[in-house]
């Protein structure tokens, strides 16, 4: 709550030392954190500062999160697949196209209006 007040971003930087750590790390974050997972993973990835507690990836943690953006599936619908690791990849920390994960849709006009100018901004839609 402090940092909502002070308008603080929580620059989160953990020791990643695969990609299976950092796709953990990102699906218990989006889960844990209020609102829709959808929305939180795209935050994250984009490094904008979550609505409640201002938590950011460093530059290089958004780089190597391995999501797929679909922007306008449908008319007015778009979603973000959180891929997994596969499991005979290697363990250092990368990006694997090859590998599926689930997909959830994103709802950005239900972000705080600071967030959702910053998606449409980085985004360019």
């Amino acid at each position: 709550m402090r940092n909502l007040q002070n308008m603080q971003v929580t620059l989160l930087d953990p020791n990643i030392q695969s990609q299976r750590e950092l796709h953990d790390l990102s699906k218990r974050l989006a889960r844990g954190l209020p609102g829709l997972t959808g929305n939180s993973l795209l935050l994250l990835r984009l490094g904008v500062p979550t609505p409640s507690a201002g938590i950011v990836f460093p530059r290089e943690l958004q780089k190597q999160m391995n999501v797929q953006l679909y922007l306008d599936a449908t008319p007015g619908k778009h979603f973000i697949r959180h891929k997994r690791p596969s499991t005979g990849a290697d363990d250092n920390v990368g990006n694997d196209r090859s590998a599926n994960g689930p997909i959830y849709r994103l709802w950005i006009a239900r972000t705080p209006v600071p967030q959702k100018h910053a998606i449409i901004d980085r985004l360019n839609l």
